[in-house]
């Protein structure tokens, strides 16, 4: 026979009826109801078990509680991060533009000066020529005319100087192109159509490739274009407007097509640069082929190595013998030239 349940549900009224026998043997409940007369058991006993249904419920309450607690704790600190990540974009973004705006700001100040009719215009926030590229964050019309000098501005230590005529090692490019001041000032040049550019640094916070290969001003004539060291800090811009007078002169040059045989040195330095990897290529070949045929795909991969400067040796020669010839190459020729893509 199955044993009497204790506790049943009833309903209208919504209730909780006991019955049978049932024994607890529990000390504290012992003196629990040793402490009330006999008549009151019944109440006490109402009493702790809807206290006890209560603590219950809130015990399953406060572990709930707790768990999203510790999940909001959680999903807030993510919050806090994202918050500042995107407060530093923010400020970064603000102090490229304030940045930009002084350069500005100065030149305009430098052109009033000695009377120029320069035109100084921001477009950092504008694609140039090149799609999707927003290289070179202030234009200059000289003189009312459509000779431009271009300026690109960074300020921090992830651009290197860079070569366009140097390898680390024989397989690896000297730089990104795109994180040297030397591909910075040629991607400008061409994405703003300009004569001349110039990319300027803080001296306090520059590569350590460019403050070693000038303290003020350096020139590269195969661009053209200039790296100017200012000193934003102590509002000192001269080096920026140096550069800038002297650019003015190339760029009114360049416009009249007189300035064409120095940047052939770029050519001839590339090119000297493809024949000497050939010779070099080719002896670490001949090493390799001999030691052993185990190796053979180290051979291949410089055999393709090999293909590749020879492709831009071909290049080169055929740029050459363009502009040799007479015939004017395209901006876009001189930057896959440099990007050696």
């Amino acid at each position: 026979m199955a044993e009497a349940k204790f506790v049943s549900l009833g309903s209208d009224p919504k209730r909780v009826e006991f019955s049978g026998a049932k024994t607890v043997e529990d000390e504290f409940l012992y003196e629990f109801f040793k402490s009330y007369p006999a008549d009151l058991y019944d109440v006490k006993f109402i009493e702790a078990l809807t206290l006890g249904a209560y603590a219950l419920k809130e015990e399953r309450i406060a572990a709930f509680l707790g768990r999203a607690e510790s999940e909001l704790d959680g999903r807030l600190e993510e919050l806090k991060i994202l918050y500042k990540v995107r407060t530093l974009k923010e400020k970064a973004t603000t102090k490229g533009v304030a940045a930009e705006q002084d350069i500005a700001d100065v030149l305009q100040n430098f052109v009033d000066d000695r009377g120029w009719d320069d035109s100084i215009v921001l477009t950092g926030e504008k694609v140039g020529v090149l799609p999707r590229r927003k290289v070179g964050d202030v234009v200059v019309s000289l003189d009312g005319s459509s000779t431009k000098i271009v300026l690109e501005s960074k300020w921090d230590k992830s651009v290197e100087l860079g070569d366009p005529v140097t390898m680390k090692t024989l397989f690896t490019k000297t730089v990104n192109p795109e994180k040297s001041a030397f591909g910075q000032n040629l991607t400008a040049l061409i994405n703003r159509e300009a004569e001349v550019s110039i990319i300027v640094f803080d001296k306090r916070n520059v590569h350590g490739s460019i403050s070693g290969a000038t303290e003020g001003i350096h020139f590269q004539p195969e661009i053209p274009g200039f790296i100017a060291l200012v000193d934003r800090e102590a509002n000192d811009w001269s080096n920026m407007n140096v550069a800038y007078g002297v650019a003015r002169s190339i760029a009114f040059l360049s416009a009249d097509s007189q300035y064409e045989p120095d940047r052939m040195m770029l050519l001839i330095k590339r090119f000297i640069r493809d024949l000497n990897l050939v010779l070099e290529i080719e002896n670490e070949l001949t090493k390799i082929e001999k030691a052993s045929a185990t190796i053979s795909s180290s051979s291949g991969g410089i055999r393709t190595r090999l293909d590749h400067v020879l492709e831009s040796a071909r290049r080169s020669e055929e740029l050459l013998t363009k502009s040799l010839s007479g015939s004017p190459i395209d901006e876009v020729e001189w930057k896959r030239l440099f990007d050696e893509s």
